[in-house]
């Protein structure tokens, strides 16, 4: 009874799918929109799509909003997503009450699968194709060292041989892996499949990674050999 600011609940359910927010303002004890720190707008479902990482179309009345799993949960994110795309401040909202409402969202969210070629190891092996056509077709011993040293891919028994490093250094000149470290390339090529180890190259053992060529068209390159080094 001691207090002197009563306001209405308006941005939680259920009076936000009951409130008439223009009419409120022009009401004689209505709300205004100072009063409601923002202009409430209602959110109307979410998608998530299976990119690595995942994202979401946070769907309300004036629009997509696309945002990470950690944004999401952050409703002063959204707040500031939509803000910025939008021109809209929207009402501040409690941590547990924007989580009661995403939890709405999650329940009945749509999943939207991606295409392969559009996942991190599905661009990296697109780009090793890439790279690998400018390897002979068969490679002999005494070409093999030459062409290794200036990073060149060999083909031999039907597999091709790469470096690493070299092949990092031509997809940072073609800009083929913004955004992404060596650690996280290195890991694509292993979701494919495609491993490293010590092979006799040039007359030397050298580490190298390999795939079968015979996958290197409309197939995934298959398991060479295991080994717990990179």
């Amino acid at each position: 009874m001691g207090r002197k600011d009563y306001t209405y609940r308006c941005t939680e359910a259920p009076l936000i799918d009951l409130c008439d927010k223009n009419s409120c303002r022009l009401a004689k004890h209505g709300l205004t929109a100072e009063e409601q720190q923002g202009d409430p707008i209602k959110f109307l479902g979410l998608t998530k799509y299976l990119t690595e990482p995942p994202v979401f179309d946070l769907r309300t009345e004036l629009g997509d909003v696309r945002l990470g799993t950690k944004s999401l949960l952050s409703y002063a994110a959204v707040r500031e997503a939509i803000a910025e795309k939008y021109l809209r401040l929207i009402p501040r909202l409690k941590t547990e009450t924007w989580h009661a409402i995403l939890s709405d969202l999650m329940s009945q969210c749509t999943i939207c699968p991606v295409p392969e070629d559009s996942t991190p190891s599905g661009l990296i092996w697109n780009a090793l194709v890439e790279y690998s056509q400018i390897a002979s077709e068969e490679d002999t011993t005494d070409v093999e060292d030459s062409k290794w040293q200036g990073g060149i891919p060999i083909r031999r028994d039907g597999v091709i041989y790469f470096r690493g490093n070299k092949f990092i250094e031509w997809l940072r000149r073609s800009k083929r892996a913004e955004g992404m470290n060596q650690g996280q390339i290195y890991m694509a090529l292993k979701d494919k499949g495609i491993e490293s180890d010590r092979k006799s190259i040039g007359g030397r053992s050298r580490r190298s990674w390999a795939f079968k060529a015979s996958k290197i068209k409309n197939t995934l390159p298959e398991y060479i050999e295991e080994t717990d080094e990179f």
